[in-house]
C-alpha cells in the first residue's frame, strides 16, 4: 500500500499546494468524501505538516458512520504518526513573538501592551519543509490566510501585475502571516536617496496581529517609524484621526487586503480615500485664500516693499526657501542660502518633508503661516509646482542646469514676480529670449559658512588617504551614451546623428581629448551632414548639450583612470566616494561607499592629502569651492576653459562694447588684446565664426579661475604623462601643498559664498520689481549681461 508518508517524499512543495488546495475544494462540497480527505491529508504530510493532518484525520473519523472508511482512515494516521508533525513550539513562537513586541513597542507601546495580552489559544503555528508559516484555526480547521507559499505570494504581489509601487506609501487591510509586510518593507528600504514609504496597518482583530507576528519575524522593521500600526477595535477610527491631526503623514491611495482571520471586511480604501479628499480640499481652500490676498499685491506694491526693508525703514523680508530631504546636495545648499539671507538680516523659513517616509509638502500652508517675501527653489522653476503660489516674488537659483531649465516655454512664466539666477539665466538669455529684468547670470556658490565652521575640527584617522575624489558619476560614459540615446530615438535620423558624433567624442575623449563648446558644435552639424540632415536650432542645441554631458563624464573617466594606474604602480591610496563605484568594471576596487554631505563630507575632504576635480567645464564649480572651504587641498585635469575663457571674455567684451553680435564683425584694426584674443582662440582650435558664436553663448559667465587662483597650474595635470609627477610632487610638498589650499580656501570663502552675493541678488529682484519683464528683449549672441559680481567681495 503506497502511504501518505511515502508518497510525499517524491511531491514538491508546489505539487502538495496544488495538491491541497484540489482536495479542500472538493471538501468543502463533500466533507467526508475519503478520497478528498486521503489527498489532502497526502498533500499536508507532503508539506512537513502531518500534526495537522492528523487533526483532520480525527475530525474525519469523528464523523465517519462507514466503519471499512474509518479503519483506513485509522491505518493512515497510523502511518503518518512519525512524519514531522510542522508544529511550531510554542518556545519558539514566544521568542519571535518578544522579539516583534520589543521592536513594535518603540513606537507604538500601546498596541505592544495590547497584542501581549491577546488570546490566541484557538490558533495553531506551523512552518512546513519548506519553511514557510501556517496558521491553522483549530475551531474550523482552516488555514488562515489560506494554504500557500505565503513568501511567494508576498513576491508576486509586490511584482505584479499590477506591481506594488516601491516608492508609495502602502495600506494594509490585515497582515496576513505578515510576509507581505516585511518584503514591502525591506525591498523599499531607501528607494530613493534617504526616502522609504510609509506603511499603514489597520487591523481590528487583534488576535489576527498577536498571531501574525509569533510566526513571522519582522523584527528588524516594524519598528520603523514609517510604519504606523492601529489594531483592535476602534482601529480605523485611529487611522482616521492620525491623518486628520497630522497632515505631513502620507496617505495610501490603495491596500492590501490581507485579513488572517474569519471578519468583516474593514472600509481601508473608503477611509484613505476620504482623507485624501479632506487634504485637497484644505489645500484648495489655503491657496484661494492666498490668491484673493495676493490680488491685493500687486508688483508696485512688491517694488515698495522691498524698497522699504532695504532701506531699513521697514520689516526685514521674510524668505521662504523649498527644498527636499530626500537631495544628496541641494537640502544643503538650501541650508547655507537660508543661513546667508539670517546673516543679511533676513527672516528665513525652510520648507521641506517632515519624515524620512513622507512626500508632504503642504506648501501652502506653510505660505499662508509665514507670509513670505520671497520664495526659493533650487534648481526647479515654480510653474512646475502647482501648490506655489503665483503672486509672491519666486526665485530659482539654478546650479544643476537640468532641461527643464531650457524648455521652450520658460519665457512666458517669467513674469515680474519670477527670477531665475545662475547658469540657467545665462542659458535662457542667450538662447531663448528670457528678460534681462528677470534673469540673472552668477558663478557657482559654495556651501562657505557651513563646511569653513567645520574645517578646524580634527581629521579621523578613517578618512585618511592619499587621493580621493567624491561623486556619484560613476556610470560608465558608454552606458551613459547608451541611455542618452532613447532621447533621440524618436526619429531614426536623429538617432544616426547622435551615434556618429558620439563614436568620435568617446574615441577622441578616451585619448585625452578635452572638447569645448565650438568643437561639439562643429561635431554636431558635421555629423548631421554626413546623414543629409539640417538640424533645427532647438534640436541642435539638445544635441550639443548630450555631447557635453557626455564628453563631461569622459573627462573624468579618462583622468580617473590614469590616476587609478599610478596608483596600482605606486602603491598610493586612491579612494572613490559615491554610488556606484562598486559596480565599474575598472574602479570597483576603489571604491570606499557614499559620502553624507555635511560633516562626513568635511571629514572626506581633510582626511584626503589631495581631492580630484574633474570637471571639463573648469575648475571652479560648486563641488571644488565645497571642497576648498572644508579645508581640502586639490589636485585637478587642466580644461580648456579655464585656459581659453580669457580670451573669450575679452572677444566678448569687444563685441558688446560696439553691439557687435558675432566674431563675422571683427575688424582687422581691432585693440590688440582683442586680436591678440583671435590670435590664440585660432592656435588653440579649429576657428569656425558660427562655432566661436555658439561658444560665446553657451559658455557660463564664469570667473577667471586662473586670475583668482594663480596656484592652479601648479595642481594640474594636462595628460596622462603628468599624472604621476604632479601626485608625487605635491605629495612630497607638504607644507607648499598646505599653503596653496589654504589661499585658494580663502578665495572660495571670500568671493563664493550666498554670503557675498545675497545682497546683490536681493537688489536685483528689487530692480527686476521695478522694471518689470515688459522688455523682453534678450542679450546678443556674444554680449555680457549683468550679472553677481565674483571679482571683488561684495558688501
Amino acid at each position: 500500500m503506497t502511504t501518505p508518508s511515502s508518497a510525499a517524499a517524491r511531491v514538491t512543495p508546489q505539487q502538495a499546494y496544488r495538491a491541497a488546495a484540489a482536495a479542500m475544494s472538493r471538501l468543502a462540497n463533500q466533507p467526508d468524501d475519503p478520497s478528498a480527505v486521503t489527498s489532502y491529508v497526502r498533500a499536508l504530510v507532503a508539506l512537513g505538516l502531518a500534526h495537522a493532518a492528523r487533526r483532520v484525520l480525527a475530525a474525519a473519523r469523528s464523523r465517519c458512520r462507514d466503519e471499512p472508511v474509518s479503519a483506513v482512515l485509522t491505518q493512515i494516521e497510523a502511518a503518518i504518526a512519525a512524519a514531522p508533525s510542522g508544529r511550531l513550539p510554542e518556545a519558539a513562537a514566544r521568542v519571535t513573538f518578544e522579539r516583534n513586541l520589543r521592536a513594535l513597542a518603540a513606537t507604538h507601546p500601546e498596541a505592544a501592551e495590547r497584542l501581549r495580552t491577546t488570546e490566541v489559544s484557538r490558533y495553531e503555528l506551523y512552518r512546513g519543509i519548506d519553511g514557510v508559516g501556517q496558521v491553522l484555526d483549530t475551531v474550523t480547521l482552516r488555514w488562515c490566510s489560506g494554504l500557500c507559499d505565503h513568501r511567494a505570494v508576498a513576491g508576486a504581489a509586490l511584482e505584479g501585475p499590477p506591481a506594488v509601487d516601491l516608492t508609495a506609501p502602502l495600506g494594509f487591510d490585515g497582515l496576513g502571516t505578515g510576509e507581505l509586510l516585511g518584503a514591502f518593507l525591506r525591498r523599499s528600504q531607501g528607494v530613493v536617496v534617504g526616502y522609504s514609504p510609509a506603511a499603514l496597518v489597520i487591523e481590528p482583530d487583534a488576535a489576527a496581529l498577536a498571531v501574525a507576528l509569533r510566526l513571522t519575524d519582522l523584527s528588524d522593521v516594524i519598528g520603523q517609524p514609517r510604519v504606523r500600526v492601529f489594531v483592535g477595535d476602534g482601529a480605523l477610527e485611529a487611522a482616521a484621526a492620525l491623518l486628520e491631526s497630522d497632515p505631513d503623514v502620507p496617505i495610501p491611495t490603495s491596500a492590501q487586503r490581507m485579513p488572517l482571520t474569519e471578519r468583516p471586511v474593514a472600509p481601508v480604501d473608503r477611509l484613505f480615500g476620504e482623507a485624501l479628499e479632506r487634504r485637497a480640499a484644505e489645500r484648495a481652500r489655503i491657496l484661494m485664500e492666498l490668491q484673493r490676498e495676493g490680488s491685493r499685491r500687486d508688483p508696485d506694491w512688491w517694488r515698495r516693499r522691498y524698497a522699504e526693508a532695504l532701506s531699513g525703514r521697514g520689516e526685514p523680508l521674510r524668505v521662504l526657501g523649498i527644498t527636499s530631504r530626500f537631495t544628496t546636495v541641494l537640502q544643503y545648499s538650501m541650508a547655507e542660502l537660508m543661513s546667508a539671507a539670517e546673516r543679511a538680516g533676513c527672516r528665513t523659513h525652510i520648507v521641506k518633508e517632515r519624515y524620512d517616509y513622507s512626500i508632504e509638502y503642504h506648501v501652502p500652508r506653510r505660505v499662508r503661516e509665514f507670509r513670505p517675501d520671497l520664495i526659493v527653489m533650487l534648481s526647479r522653476l515654480r510653474h512646475e509646482f502647482p501648490d506655489v503660489p503665483r503672486d509672491i516674488p519666486f526665485l530659482t537659483w539654478d546650479q544643476d542646469a537640468l532641461p527643464c531649465m531650457r524648455g521652450e516655454d520658460v519665457a512666458a512664466h517669467l513674469d515680474r514676480l519670477t527670477f531665475v539666477a545662475g547658469y540657467g539665466a545665462w542659458f535662457g538669455r542667450a538662447h531663448l529670449g528670457w528678460p534681462a529684468s528677470q534673469a540673472l547670470p552668477c558663478p557657482p556658490v559654495a556651501a562657505a559658512h557651513a563646511y569653513a565652521m567645520a574645517a578646524d575640527a580634527p581629521v579621523d584617522p578613517r578618512w585618511r588617504c592619499d587621493i580621493a575624489f567624491i561623486s556619484h558619476c560613476s556610470e560608465p560614459p558608454s552606458a551613459m551614451r547608451d541611455r542618452l540615446a532613447a532621447t533621440f530615438a524618436v526619429h531614426p535620423v536623429l538617432l544616426r546623428i547622435y551615434r556618429a558624433a558620439t563614436d568620435e567624442l568617446l574615441a577622441r575623449s578616451a585619448a585625452w581629448h578635452n572638447w569645448v563648446p565650438s568643437e561639439i558644435h562643429l561635431l554636431v552639424l558635421q555629423a548631421a551632414a554626413e546623414c543629409g540632415a539640417v538640424l533645427r536650432d532647438p534640436v541642435a542645441r539638445e544635441l550639443c548639450m548630450a555631447c557635453m554631458s557626455l564628453s563631461d563624464r569622459a573627462f573624468r573617466h579618462a583622468a580617473l583612470d590614469g590616476v587609478a594606474r599610478h596608483a596600482e604602480r605606486s602603491g598610493r591610496s586612491f579612494r572613490l566616494y559615491g554610488n556606484g563605484w562598486d559596480r565599474h568594471p575598472r574602479f570597483a576596487p576603489f571604491a570606499a561607499g557614499r559620502v553624507a554631505f555635511g560633516d562626513e563630507f568635511v571629514a572626506a575632504c581633510r582626511g584626503a592629502k589631495l581631492n580630484l576635480q574633474l570637471i571639463e567645464g573648469g575648475f571652479i564649480h560648486s563641488r571644488s569651492l565645497d571642497g576648498l572651504a572644508a579645508g581640502g587641498a586639490f589636485l585637478t585635469r587642466t580644461t580648456r576653459y579655464d585656459l581659453l575663457r580669457p580670451h573669450l571674455k575679452r572677444l566678448a567684451d569687444a563685441l558688446a562694447a560696439n553691439g557687435r553680435g558675432s566674431v563675422r564683425q571683427l575688424r582687422a584694426d581691432e585693440a590688440p588684446q582683442v586680436q591678440a584674443a583671435v590670435a590664440a582662440l585660432r592656435s588653440a582650435l579649429e576657428w569656425s565664426p558660427d562655432a566661436i558664436d555658439f561658444w560665446l553663448k553657451t559658455i557660463p559667465l564664469e570667473p577667471d579661475a586662473l586670475a583668482l587662483m594663480p596656484d592652479l597650474p601648479r595642481i594640474s595635470f594636462a595628460s596622462e604623462a603628468q599624472v604621476g609627477a604632479v601626485i608625487e610632487r605635491l605629495l612630497s610638498e607638504d607644507d607648499d601643498r598646505r599653503a596653496m589650499a589654504a589661499r585658494m580656501r580663502s578665495v572660495a570663502i571670500e568671493r563664493f559664498s550666498y554670503d557675498a552675493h545675497w545682497r546683490q541678488l536681493i537688489e536685483f529682484i528689487s530692480d527686476g520689481l521695478r522694471c518689470g519683464s515688459s522688455s523682453r528683449e534678450s542679450d546678443g549672441p556674444p554680449s555680457l549681461p549683468s550679472r553677481l559680481d565674483y571679482s571683488e567681495k561684495s558688501a
